[in-house]
């Protein structure tokens, strides 16, 4: 079943996004767990700091579209009653979040990316927008969040485009602390 994989490396917490199937996409049920995670995983005071990645080859290829339906027929209450808890307790989170990013980070996938504290993207990473290619707005703090991290007028490109950024790219534009290998 689909959920957070929850492991540590000494005073690190590390959490998994584990449905590589799927590239992690998100549902209810992976973010929900995602809350879980980190707040277990904090309440823990020996833990120091948090790294978020996603198993398999992909970070997190934003919103399941099989699961769209398990958020109800009002499609804002379901994302702020099953997502932006996750997003509030990554945000929230008493200790330093590092996203080490594997593969795609596209649409909610590249807002839950931009939750963290530090990037650190894989050379083969790429991050891209995806909403206006569904007629949708960028959500879960996207339209918020990458104009501050890259400027407007590059996060204007990504949204209205939908063209991906690679990970160099994104170090350049500052979205990324670092690039690293892929292994």
């Amino acid at each position: 079943m689909a959920g957070v994989k929850r492991t540590r490396d000494g005073n690190v917490g590390i959490l998994t996004l584990n449905d590589p199937a799927s590239l992690n996409a998100m549902t209810p049920d992976l973010l929900g767990d995602l809350a879980v995670s980190v707040g277990e995983m904090t309440d823990d005071s020996a833990i120091r700091a948090l790294v978020l990645s996603g198993e398999g080859r992909g970070f997190c290829s934003g919103q399941n579209l099989k699961a769209f339906d398990s958020l109800g027929a009002d499609i804002v209450a379901g994302v702020m009653k099953h997502y932006w808890p996750a997003l509030r307790a990554l945000r929230e989170c008493r200790v330093p979040i590092v996203v080490a990013v594997n593969g795609v980070a596209a649409g909610g996938g590249f807002s839950l990316a931009m939750s963290g504290d530090i990037i650190l993207a894989a050379r083969s990473a790429s991050f891209i927008q995806v909403f206006s290619r569904i007629g949708l707005v960028p959500d879960l703090g996207s339209s918020w969040l990458l104009p501050r991290l890259i400027g407007r007028q590059r996060a204007l490109d990504l949204m209205l485009l939908n063209e991906p950024l690679s990970a160099e790219r994104a170090h350049q534009w500052g979205l990324v602390r670092q690039v690293v290998d892929d292994d």
